[in-house]
This record gives C-alpha cells, structure tokens and sequence, in this order.
C-alpha cells in the first residue's frame, strides 16, 4: 500500500450531534496521481484520487507498456497487513505536511498506479495440455490494448442523501479530482475515440501581460485612462457647439 504526499484529505468530526465540528486533514494513505502529460489519456486532467492503493509491477516482455499515472515523488511503500491507527496518524501526517516530507523515509520515487498495455496479448492456455481438441485455437490475441488500475475506489462515486455525486467530486471538501476526466478518456482511448480525447486534451493559450511593463507603464496608462475619455467629451462639446452656433447665426426670428 502506497503513502504519499500530496495527497486527499479526510474529514472528522468532533463533537456530538449539533455541536459537532468537521475539520479535515491530510491522509496520506489517500494519494493524489502525478500524471504523464506526453499521453492524451492523462494530457489537461486534474489530479486523479486515490483510497488505499497498491504499487504496479510491470513485467520486461514484448507487450508495450506507457505508465499513465504516478504517486508523487515523495511516496513510500507500506507492507501489508498493516494497523492503522487514526488518532496516531492524523498528528503524523500533519506534522509531514508542515514541515516537508523526509527524503529518506518517503524514498520510493514514483511509483505506477494506473499502466496502458497494447500489444497481442499470449493466451493463458499457450503451452498448455488441452483437455480436449479445439478447432480454432489461438496461442495469442489480435493487437489490442487494455489499462491496468491498481485501485478500484477510482471509479466510486460518493453519496448525498442516498443519491450519487458527480465523479471525482468530494462532497466534504467540495474538491474536484480528474477521477471522471481520466476515465472517460480511458474508455475513448480504448475504443479508439481519438476525437473527443483532443477535444479534452486542447490547450489554449492565454497571453499574459508582461509585469515588468506593466508595473513600468501604469502611471502612464492610469493618466491617459483619466485624461483621454474627458478630452474627447471636451472635444465633442466644442465641436457640437460650433456645429450649432453656425446653424443658427443670422436666422431671422422676424415674421
């Protein structure tokens, strides 16, 4: 099972009935994924959450294989079966997340948490002594591709009053994960929808002003933004009056 830090938050209450106060706090067992932005699945998504989840171990064969999503850098391996204690973790993790993980301790790098395979996958009966004939065996699939998730809780919504959430969407923290972002473009992916994950996946470029101008020249364009629109409303009265005065000198108003 994987720590990690940043990670989600979890919610407690103190307190009893009405009185009661909710405060949240930093779970490391509840780690947020460092993504892979070269691939389209992971490109433009929020950070993806995760309870309680295992590491994943590729293995060296003939399969391609992309990690799709990482722990942080600061993450650690925690064997299992393990004890968890809330009331002995809680001033532990805050305590990490104040005063910055320990390299040594959080020392297990990234690690895989969601992994896409393509490829012709071998049959698992290759090799293998039928117990009896088939016609049309097949020592290996066609070329295709799969997605390894090593926890379920990605795709679980939560709930309020018995109804479902939006994915990815935590109700005590009012947060938005990429949980439901990453897993439509998973599907997309998978069933070779490369249209939508583009649409997704589009990046749009925002010009920013530069702050070195614009701490230079705001004097500047404070006066002008002051002194050009009553200039050009002095302007405009000049000029409607003489239109006037020209219109009307040496009308005659005898009969």
């Amino acid at each position: 099972m994987i720590k990690a830090v940043p990670s989600a938050f979890i919610v407690l209450a103190s307190g009893q009935e009405r009185d009661a106060q909710y405060s949240r706090y930093p779970w490391l067992y509840s780690p947020l994924s460092s993504k892979n932005n070269e691939h389209p699945i992971a490109t433009n998504i929020e950070a993806v959450k995760f309870d309680y989840i295992s590491s994943i171990d590729t293995l060296p064969n003939a399969l391609k294989k992309t990690i799709l999503l990482n722990s942080s850098p600061f993450s650690k391996i925690v064997g299992l079966p393990v004890e968890i204690n809330i009331d002995k973790e809680i001033p532990k993790n805050l305590k990490i997340v104040n005063d910055g993980p320990n390299p040594q301790e959080f020392n297990g790098g990234q690690i895989p948490l969601a992994v896409l395979i393509e490829g012709e996958f071998p049959s698992v009966y290759a090799n293998r002594i039928k117990p009896f004939l088939i016609s049309a065996n097949k020592e290996k699939s066609v070329p295709t591709k799969m997605v390894v998730i090593s926890d379920g809780d990605v795709i679980k919504n939560q709930l309020d009053r018995s109804r479902p959430l939006e994915l990815g969407f935590d109700k005590w923290t009012n947060i938005f994960y990429g949980n439901k972002e990453f897993l439509l473009n998973t599907v997309n992916y998978l069933l070779d929808d490369s249209g939508l994950i583009n649409i997704r996946g589009k990046e749009i470029a925002v010009p920013f002003l530069d702050p070195q101008r614009t701490a230079d020249k705001r004097t500047q364009w404070q006066v002008i933004n002051l002194l050009l629109p009553l200039g050009l409303l002095a302007l405009f009265g000049i000029f409607f009056r003489y239109i006037r005065k020209r219109k009307y000198t040496g009308v005659s108003t005898d009969p």
